[in-house]
C-alpha cells in the first residue's frame, strides 16, 4: 500500500513508498502569461511529482486520499478540478461511466429519458438501441477522445462536445514503473463554459511530471 497525504494548504503532500520516504509541497509561482492566453496572469503549482500552470483566480485545494495523491483546483465557487496522481488514476472511459447508455453482451442500452416503462437494467429504464459492434458509440458519447503527447508522455485528452456537458480532462495510462504496477495520472472537471474548457485545455499543455519530487526554485 501506497499513502499519499495531502494536508492543509499550503498543502504538503507526503508519499509512503515501501523503501523511499519523500515529502513534496505545493508551491505557487505567480507570473505574466505570454499575450492571447491568459488575461490576468498564471501562476505555478508545483505539486513535487508534477506542476501545472493555471490562471491566477484558480485555487489548490487538499483531499484526503489512500494509495494515491489526490486533490482539486477550484476555478470558482461551484467549478472544481479533481486529479489523482498513482496506481488508480481513471481514465476517463466513458463507455464505463455513462448513465445515458450501456454495453451489456454485446447489446446497446440508452436511458429512457421519457418515462415509459421499457426494459430494466438495474434501477434504470433502458431502451435496446443496436449492437454493439455495428452502433456508432461516438454519436452516443459526450466527449470526443484524442491522444497527443505531454511532457514528453502519451495523453489522452477528453474534451466535452458542447458548452457545459460532459468531461473535460486528460488521462496519462503509464508515467513510469513504481513498485509492483506504474504510475499514472487523471485530472478533469465536468459541465465547463466554452471559456473555462479552454483554459483547462492550455493549462494541461503546461503539465510537467518528475519521477523523483522537485522542490521550488528562486
Amino acid at each position: 500500500m501506497r499513502l499519499f497525504a495531502p494536508m492543509a494548504v499550503g498543502i504538503y503532500a507526503v508519499r509512503l513508498c515501501p523503501i523511499i520516504v519523500t515529502v513534496a509541497c505545493l508551491f505557487v509561482a505567480c507570473h505574466q502569461s505570454p499575450p492571447g492566453e491568459w488575461a490576468d496572469g498564471t501562476k505555478l503549482l508545483n505539486y513535487g511529482y508534477f506542476t501545472i500552470e493555471v490562471p491566477v483566480s484558480w485555487q489548490p485545494v487538499a483531499t484526503k486520499s489512500i494509495d494515491s495523491f489526490t486533490g482539486e483546483i477550484h476555478i470558482d465557487s461551484s467549478t472544481v478540478i479533481s486529479f489523482d496522481f498513482g496506481w488508480y488514476s481513471n481514465s476517463l472511459d466513458e463507455d464505463k461511466e455513462c448513465d445515458r447508455y450501456m454495453i451489456e453482451k454485446g447489446d446497446v442500452y440508452i436511458a429512457d429519458t421519457t418515462g415509459a416503462t421499457r426494459e430494466k437494467k438495474g434501477t434504470a429504464v433502458w431502451l435496446y438501441y443496436g449492437k454493439a459492434d455495428s452502433t456508432n458509440l461516438q454519436k452516443l458519447r459526450l466527449s470526443d477522445v484524442k491522444y497527443t503527447t505531454i511532457n514528453n508522455h502519451k495523453a489522452k485528452l477528453v474534451i466535452a462536445k458542447k458548452a457545459g456537458q460532459g468531461t473535460t480532462g486528460v488521462y496519462f495510462d503509464s508515467l513510469w514503473v513504481a513498485g509492483s504496477d506504474k504510475d499514472r495520472f487523471q485530472l478533469n472537471s465536468y459541465n465547463l463554459s466554452k471559456e473555462k474548457q479552454q483554459e483547462l485545455l492550455t493549462a494541461i499543455k503546461t503539465l510537467k511530471f518528475y519521477k523523483h519530487p522537485i522542490t521550488p526554485t528562486d
